[in-house]
């Protein structure tokens, strides 16, 4: 348009004290809000292992019946689980690779795998597990070794879930995996057994089933450190 006015916009004034007729301009103070930080990314945390419930093979004795085992995190700075990542009431013919996943993993927190096998009271089943790693998000991943990361166990009680009052004595009543082969005991070993176990990839952890030691296994790994800010 030909000769247009654009009117601009005019700050709204009052009287200035101290001078005659002078005029300032009111000036907005108010504060404004910081932006909202980004929300913190969920992390998903990444398990496997080759697991042997032994065995299958043997499953012709009567007294070759198959644990309960259910795998959990076990958060070890508030004494709490996450949802059970893995149950299994089956004999195994051989060893059986698992993998799962748990999201909104917060690595805030110092975590230990937990393999919780409730027995057969009159089973000599042996339960075994090898090559155990994880991985949080796309990190490498990180291995723990049979004969030197330190796994602890106990057993206690009898029930068909973990017993957090059991959990929370862990850093005293717990007592540290070595290499045996005693009965209703967790070992380290590198040989078959007669249960069926066969030999995975060198040492492997196991628990030596027993008719005379019934109660529940609580068998901790090393722990999954917290992240260091």
């Amino acid at each position: 348009m030909i000769n247009a006015l654009i009117k601009k916009k005019i700050p709204k004034l009052i009287p200035s004290s101290g001078r005659v007729n002078g005029l300032i301009p009111i000036i907005d103070e108010t504060p404004t809000s910081p932006p909202s930080p980004d929300p913190t990314p969920s992390k998903k945390i990444n398990i496997q292992l080759q697991k042997f419930m032994a065995s299958a093979q043997q499953s012709d004795n009567l007294a070759m019946l198959p644990h309960n085992l259910q795998i959990y995190l076990y958060n070890v700075d508030n004494n709490t689980l996450s949802p059970l990542l893995y149950n299994d009431t089956n004999l195994d013919n051989d060893w059986e690779s698992l993998s799962f996943n748990l999201d909104n993993y917060d690595d805030s927190f110092n975590f230990k795998i937990l393999f919780f096998i409730h027995q057969d009271d009159v089973s000599f089943s042996d339960v075994a597990f090898d090559d155990i790693v994880y991985q949080i998000d796309d990190n490498p991943l990180v291995a723990f070794v049979s004969e030197t990361s330190s796994f602890t166990f106990i057993l206690q009680g009898s029930q068909t879930t973990p017993d957090l009052s059991v959990l929370s004595n862990q850093e005293t009543a717990f007592v540290r995996v070595v290499t045996g082969a005693d009965g209703g005991k967790v070992n380290i070993s590198d040989t078959p057994k007669t249960s069926g176990l066969t030999v995975y990839n060198g040492g492997y952890i196991y628990f030596e089933g027993s008719q005379e030691f019934t109660n529940d296994v609580y068998l901790l790994s090393d722990v999954i450190p917290a992240r260091i800010l």
